[in-house]
């Protein structure tokens, strides 16, 4: 089960645990009845708009908003890359083989373009924003700070 699945499948535990109908929640939350039905039927993701009035409406504190940023968040990373942060924190050394490219904890923005680019692959206006190595320089504090001469 995803995070998003396990966030709609609570959204309407506590509506019904409030004892209201898909209409009496759609009435509080200011939502069509329709729009609560999708997004309790997976048909519609839930904006944070919705899950704010959702809290309010139920008063639980912001639990529902805090969901959507802090576990659903954690479905859009690859399964792969779930957890590395902490296990990075934990290493004492970090060992990495790439035969044909720079890590791409050392890669800079310019050389991440060139390898998306290359091979016309991918079009300029095609490459993410994000390439800027965002996602990564949160990691690279761990790693050491010594000259590649003496490594």
């Amino acid at each position: 089960m995803t995070a998003a699945v396990f966030l709609v499948a609570e959204l309407r535990r506590a509506r019904v645990r409030r004892g209201w109908s898909q209409d009496e929640l759609a009435k509080a939350v200011n939502y069509s009845p329709s729009m609560v039905s999708a997004v309790e039927l997976g048909q519609q993701p839930p904006t944070p708009k919705y899950l704010e009035q959702f809290d309010k409406a139920l008063d639980t504190g912001g639990l529902f908003g805090r969901m959507l940023t802090d576990l659903v968040s954690l479905d859009r990373a690859q399964p792969w890359l779930r957890g590395r942060g902490a296990i990075i924190a934990q290493a004492k050394m970090l060992r990495w083989f790439e035969p044909l490219y720079v890590p791409g904890l050392l890669q800079t923005e310019s050389y991440a373009r060139a390898v998306f680019e290359a091979g016309g692959l991918l079009e300029p206006e095609d490459v993410e924003p994000g390439c800027n190595g965002s996602g990564r320089l949160p990691l690279a504090r761990h790693c050491p700070r010594r000259s590649p001469s003496s490594w």
